[in-house]
């Protein structure tokens, strides 16, 4: 780890697995354009610390790599180009190149993610790499830089960018087109998961993109996962769209790779969350238990007061109620009594284009398919508010 006023790192500092990520993210967007996909929108989340002033130094630093592979690229330089053929073709022990990938990619279960996937040749990639550098800008996403995702504003041609921020972007809440993560930590998921002597339950409140790249990279890890408990998706209805839950719908790939990947899965959707929520006199009482803990906490809820809409679709009283979605990915596991669900089969819709990210839960069990993951969709709501007035008041007079 580091602290804030530690020295800045240096050109020279940058380490070769950065580079290599960034190497990858640039045959990406290259490998993207051959399939027909070169106005979608590419990122490349760069997580690195929680300063600002580190991001924006080592904003710096990246776009000068970043740069230098450009300026090679535009010239022809035949030691890049042999760099980027390497990355893409051979494998060494701690690296698995684009092709080997794609070929394990295609004698899957995940064939059908995308049907669109096939295995390139370099001759079809490397005259593309030349397009794919035009595009691409590296910024550093913070309160004090300038700079800004425009997705918007480019929706029609696609953006490429290499995004340098902290918890901001680590749960990939603004980034779309993610295609790779580059996380330096002190503790990594794979060493945690690997180290311990018994198996470990993952709580997700995000989209599921770092745990789908580690089952990816590291299928070895499985047997040492108990369970996931991820809060998201949902079995009628979404927030993000009509149809789709918000962090499915952010990388609904993620979401399916771990569907498929044959962890245990408990899904707390919007179908348990809406009925898991604080009225707004009972956010009043949260102030009268006399702790600076539950004031913020009251705080937040107020907050996301301004973010309640009564349609005619939700029950009476909807824009009444905070509903705290991310608390129940924990408190099924704390008191799992308070809670009904079944197993289902779930999969993720990939390519609709009104229902991208929909979580299509077979609850009449009409498929004939295995399920795979346990859903939510009931909680005694009394019996969690106590639960959650306990832990604020716990929490409280322990800070």
């Amino acid at each position: 780890g580091h602290k804030k006023d530690d020295p800045k790192p240096s050109f020279e500092d940058i380490p070769e697995s950065l580079k290599k990520a960034m190497k990858c993210f640039i045959i990406t967007c290259a490998i993207r354009i051959a399939r027909g996909q070169g106005k979608k929108h590419n990122s490349m989340l760069i997580h690195i610390t929680r300063y600002q002033s580190w991001q924006n130094e080592i904003k710096d630093i990246v776009e000068k790599l970043f740069k230098y592979y450009k300026a090679e690229i535009e010239a022809g330089d035949a030691g890049i180009f042999e760099e980027f053929r390497r990355m893409f073709e051979e494998d060494t022990d701690t690296y698995k190149s684009y092709k080997t990938v794609t070929d394990e990619v295609l004698s899957s279960s995940f064939k059908d993610l995308d049907r669109r996937i096939r295995t390139h040749e370099w001759g079809d990639i490397e005259p593309l790499l030349y397009e794919a550098v035009q595009k691409i800008e590296v910024k550093s996403i913070n309160g004090s830089s300038a700079d800004s995702l425009t997705y918007y504003e480019n929706s029609e041609n696609g953006i490429s960018v290499i995004a340098i921020g902290g918890d901001k972007l680590s749960r990939g809440l603004t980034l779309e087109g993610l295609s790779v993560s580059y996380f330096l930590r002190a503790s990594k998921m794979y060493d945690t998961l690997m180290h311990s002597t018994e198996p470990i339950t993952i709580v997700a409140t995000g989209p599921l993109t770092n745990i789908a790249a580690l089952l990816i990279a590291h299928p070895e890890v499985k047997p040492n996962i108990k369970q996931i408990s991820w809060m998201g998706g949902s079995a009628v209805g979404g927030n993000m769209s009509t149809t789709a839950e918000f962090n499915a719908y952010v990388d609904p790939h993620a979401a399916e790779l771990v569907m498929r990947a044959g962890v245990p899965i408990i899904m707390s959707g919007l179908d348990v969350t809406h009925k898991a929520y604080i009225t707004r006199d009972e956010m009043a009482h949260l102030r009268t238990l006399g702790t600076p803990f539950a004031e913020k906490v009251a705080d937040m809820m107020q907050f996301y007061t301004f973010t309640q809409k009564q349609t005619p679709f939700y029950a009476p009283g909807f824009e009444e109620q905070i509903r705290i979605h991310d608390v129940s990915a924990v408190a099924c596991l704390v008191a799992p009594e308070l809670y009904r669900g079944d197993d289902y089969f779930v999969e993720v819709e990939l390519e609709g284009r009104l229902t991208q990210g929909a979580t299509i839960v077979d609850y009449t069990k009409q498929s004939g398919k295995e399920p795979n993951v346990h859903v939510l969709h009931s909680v005694d709501r009394a019996a969690f508010i106590k639960l959650f007035f306990e832990a604020v008041t716990t929490i409280g007079k322990t800070l």
